[in-house]
């Protein structure tokens, strides 16, 4: 069993770039559970947040690697995206610089490692999936280079125990219990408030999965941004979020209500076209 499981991780690896240094390696062997992270991350006050992520359970391979003098940052990850493709991986996220969120956050709340600290314009992260004979792998691919131009890679594969779809909402619930409020992610509502058949039912679909209290309230909040004055803009995000509402109400076992917020509430300071569930009841609390 162990021999099999090597060669399987042998064989899907990425190797390291050339001359590249290994400063750590660890393999957690067993099965653990791992946040693989789709989106950017901050931190805000003492709260981690991160944009989209899904909890997965497989064995974890994590490596460091220091770049010798000269190389470039985007050299460097350009190759593991080449490795990743040779591969026919899924790139699910992929940044650079301050799309990322801050580096602070990445080197020493998300990989605790003090050597991947950088300028924030300096980074390039990658979450890439991997399907080899019915095995899944999923790879988290963090370069930057530091202050002294020295560049680092860091690069998590996880061994998934079983496949996994990697649907956009795959991460509401688990979004929702830690902090109370879930993005939506990839479906946005248009300017004057309108989203399309195929956009509801997989909201719907997703809040069905969810295994909430019944009696716990969900608030739908609609964002939306542009040229049009501020009220037509909360007007149609009213719009939406009564839509949606509606429809959670109709097809599922979930009270919803509605908000429309307009523009007046920018995510990061950036405006954003949007719609969040809210959970009141599990909004985090100082």
């Amino acid at each position: 069993m162990l021999l099999v499981g090597f060669v399987y991780a042998q064989e899907v690896s990425i190797p390291p770039y050339p001359g590249a240094t290994l400063l750590d390696s660890t393999d957690s062997e067993s099965l653990i559970n791992y946040d693989f992270i789709t989106g950017p991350a901050e931190k805000i006050k003492r709260e981690i947040l991160i944009e989209n992520m899904v909890r997965v359970k497989g064995r974890v391979i994590r490596s460091t690697y220091r770049l010798p003098s000269g190389i470039k940052r985007e050299e460097v990850f350009g190759y593991y995206q080449d490795e990743l493709g040779a591969r026919t991986a899924q790139t699910v996220f992929q940044c650079e610089g301050p799309d990322c969120g801050q580096a602070a956050t990445w080197s020493g709340q998300i990989f605790k490692r003090r050597d991947l600290s950088a300028p924030i314009r300096h980074q390039s992260y990658s979450a890439s999936v991997v399907l080899n004979d019915g095995k899944q792998s999923l790879y988290s691919i963090y370069v930057v280079a530091r202050g002294n131009l020295r560049v680092m890679a860091h690069i998590e594969e996880i061994v998934l125990e079983e496949p996994i779809s990697l649907d956009i909402n795959q991460s509401l619930q688990d979004e929702l219990v830690r902090r109370g409020v879930a993005l939506l992610k990839d479906i946005e509502p248009s300017l004057t408030g309108a989203i399309t058949s195929s956009d509801l039912a997989r909201i719907v679909d997703a809040v069905k999965e969810l295994s909430l209290l019944n009696t716990q309230e969900i608030y739908v909040v609609c964002h939306i941004h542009g040229s049009r004055s501020t009220q037509v803009l909360i007007d149609a995000s009213t719009k939406c979020a009564e839509t949606v509402a509606e429809q959670i109400e109709s097809q599922t076992a979930y009270q919803a209500a509605s908000f429309g917020a307009g523009p007046l509430i920018p995510l990061h300071d950036k405006p954003l076209t949007r719609i969040e569930l809210v959970v009141p009841a599990l909004l985090r609390r100082e």
